[in-house]
């Protein structure tokens, strides 16, 4: 391995994730043609770390880290972003409803922010790694109907296919889209997930 490539490599991904929570934060104070922007340059950060990841760990194994790296930087920005969100105070210092209360007064508004972000956990962690897996098997099972290659080889593409398939999942489960839409296609991807290892175990 090249270390020197490998370091480029995570520069650029760390970098390029930066840059997507910078236009997050560019969305929310209402900058659209700069969110346009900095999404744009992201995204060509991030395809652009791919060159230097292959390059000094290979084809297979460089992805597999880029995927990796990029997953555990959002996840460290998102875990920074929960910890250190703090209620807005107004000009007299006292905390707004917001953050405090649902706006009824009855001072639901923090537990539904938690249980909002413990959600938002679930889909990214947990759900997601288990979302991973059954691809997984999945892949695994529909190369083996081939019997074309050798279960060694076919072992070796599907658990390099977990982390791929994690960091995308969990990417796309903290990406700026409403969460009742994440959790729907969350759902979906859980159903139909299990809906084809099933059909595969049934043809198996």
């Amino acid at each position: 391995m090249n270390a020197g490539m490998i370091l480029v490599g995570a520069i650029l991904t760390v970098a390029g994730v930066l840059l997507l929570r910078a236009a997050w934060m560019a969305r929310r104070a209402g900058e659209l043609t700069r969110r346009r922007k900095l999404v744009s340059g992201a995204w060509v950060l991030l395809a652009a770390a791919l060159a230097p990841w292959a390059a000094g760990a290979g084809a297979d194994k460089g992805t597999a880290f880029a995927f990796i790296v990029m997953m555990l930087a959002g996840a460290a920005i998102v875990l920074r972003e929960g910890f250190l969100h703090r209620p807005a105070r107004n000009g007299s210092g006292r905390l707004e409803r917001e953050g405090r209360d649902n706006g009824n007064g009855n001072g639901n508004g923090g537990w539904r922010l938690f249980l909002r972000r413990a959600w938002v956990f679930v889909l990214a962690g947990p759900l997601s790694f288990a979302l991973s897996l059954l691809l997984a098997f999945i892949l695994y099972a529909a190369w083996d109907m081939s019997g074309e290659h050798a279960a060694a080889n076919r072992l070796a593409a599907t658990l390099i296919a977990v982390p791929l398939a994690w960091a995308l999942l969990a990417t796309w489960m903290t990406c700026d889209l409403r969460l009742r839409t994440r959790s729907l296609h969350a759902l979906g991807l859980v159903v139909a997930g299990l809906g084809s290892a099933w059909l595969l175990g049934g043809f198996a």
